[in-house]
């Protein structure tokens, strides 16, 4: 399976080992489809450092080892590699060693079991790798060479096998992988074996995967993902042999779960990928993932490292602990009704015994086909309204609607003819506030206007009706009641 704008070639070329010390007889050696098995020499090295020398109007000579002992001039690498003439020279030789393709398919070393072990001698890595001894000269080689190769940045690294994904990513060292920028995997689904000879090492696709990635979200410093699910049907329609003879049958219920149990996890450990400036996820069955979950996972991925919570550091726990917190939420999920992935799709295969279901089904795909039919033509019509747009070189406007004509048939971004409409009157000023009303021409005790005096001296008099003054005791409860009307009670 290709991977976008990775073109197949014939044959696959299988790499030789890496490693991140200069002793090491071989840096991160990769294969590649274009069908090269040269090695860099010195001599290329030597006439790529004379071209670049060339081309800025000085010539300068490689010591190899083998040149005349009388002859020791050398060239300033430390002033190349600041510069940057080094990059472009290492740059250089990979383009003239053909090593320069934009589409890389790593491969085991020579001599390993490309494979099953149980496939023997006919599965070996027979070929030879990529070559890149040319980083073997010196560390700033090492160093400039790998972000030259690994780090370009219109180069991409195509897996579709995740049990060699994981041995060349760990490969290569963590150097040589910190510089890959993009990355494309093709995630299969079911088994690799037939059913009948599985043992305990013979994982699923999707579970081999999710340890890839569970080990590669923390480490990455990838820019552009994309990941390709193909095959992902539904575990009711899988069909595999058990055996060499047969035919394909439908899988055990346990086998089933297995499946989904661990799509289940790979989606979640995809939704934990942080820090890409590009990701894309495509479903190409479109049963696990609809193109709107895609495009929602694929702006997960696109957010920064800061957005997930810090995870607690957890002790390592003894074998005795961590069956006692298994036990224990199983236990929870038993009292809570939680049904488990086996029993789940046990309750399914019998919902799916039940008559009618076919139809049901067939329905709602095709419910499902309309809506994503729907969804496909108003994004097509979305992008071409803004190629349009580019391509007239007018920005976007607001539709106005003629409320005049019948025609309601508008589209985005067009213009009516005539003047534009005059804007709206400006809205009426507030009503002005109520007249203000002092305190002291308030009672106190009923906050209604003060009575007249003579109808004060009726009240507070106690018995005068002349209007006077009081006097005596009289008097001194007048004072007391102007300043407490309750002390007429007393």
């Amino acid at each position: 399976m290709a991977a976008q704008g990775c073109a197949p070639p014939p044959a696959r070329i299988p790499p030789t080992p890496a490693s991140e010390g200069p002793s090491a007889t071989q840096v991160g050696f990769i294969g590649s489809r274009s069908g090269h098995r040269g090695a860099t020499s010195m001599t290329a090295l030597s006439s790529s450092v004379n071209a670049m020398g060339s081309v800025t109007g000085t010539r300068q000579v490689v010591n190899t080892g083998a040149a005349s002992p009388s002859s020791n001039k050398a060239i300033p690498w430390k002033e190349l590699e600041e510069s940057g003439a080094l990059r472009k020279i290492l740059e250089y030789v990979f383009v003239n060693e053909g090593v320069d393709a934009p589409c890389v398919l790593p491969f085991y070393r020579q001599g390993m079991l490309a494979g099953s072990i149980r496939v023997g001698m006919g599965n070996e890595a027979l070929f030879d790798n990529v070559n890149l001894q040319v980083l073997r000269v010196s560390k700033a080689f090492r160093a400039v060479g790998s972000q030259a190769y690994y780090g370009k940045r219109d180069r991409t690294f195509f897996f579709d096998d995740p049990v060699l994904c994981t041995w060349w990513t760990k490969y290569i060292g963590a150097v040589n992988f910190s510089n890959i920028l993009s990355l494309t995997v093709v995630i299969k689904s079911g088994f690799k074996t037939f059913l009948d000879e599985r043992n305990a090492t013979d994982l699923t696709y999707e579970e081999e995967w999710y340890g890839f990635f569970g080990w590669l979200k923390t480490r990455h410093q990838l820019n552009t993902i994309r990941i390709e699910l193909t095959g992902w049907v539904d575990i009711h329609d899988i069909r595999a042999k058990r055996g060499r003879a047969g035919k394909e049958l439908e899988l055990q219920t346990a086998e089933k779960a297995e499946i989904l149990q661990y799509r289940r996890k790979l989606l979640d450990t995809f939704s934990q990928l942080r820090g890409l400036q590009y990701a894309i996820v495509t479903d190409q069955v479109g049963v696990q993932l609809s193109s709107k979950e895609s495009d929602d996972l694929a702006g997960l991925m696109m957010q920064g490292r800061d957005t997930l919570p810090d995870l607690p550091t957890q002790r390592i726990l003894p074998l005795s602990e961590v069956l006692a917190l298994v036990r224990l939420d199983y236990e929870r999920d038993s009292a809570a009704g939680i049904l488990s992935v086996e029993e789940e799709v046990a309750q399914q295969e019998e919902e799916r015994r039940k008559p009618g279901f076919e139809q049901r089904r067939q329905r709602n795909r095709n419910r499902t086909e309309q809506f994503r039919k729907r969804r496909l033509n108003e994004k097509e019509m979305v992008e071409t309204n803004k190629r349009q747009k580019s391509e007239d070189g007018s920005a976007p406007t607001t539709v106005r609607l003629n409320m005049n004509s019948n025609s309601n048939t508008t589209a985005r971004g067009s213009q009516l003819s005539g003047p534009p409409p005059p804007p709206p009157p400006p809205p009426p000023p507030p009503p002005p506030p109520p007249p203000f009303i002092p305190a002291a021409a308030l009672s106190p005790a009923t906050q209604m206007p003060a009575k007249s005096d003579s109808d004060s001296a009726s009240i507070w008099d106690f018995g005068r009706s002349d209007g006077a003054a009081p006097t005596g005791k009289n008097a001194n409860q007048g004072k007391r009641a102007d300043r407490d009307p309750n002390a007429m009670l007393d």
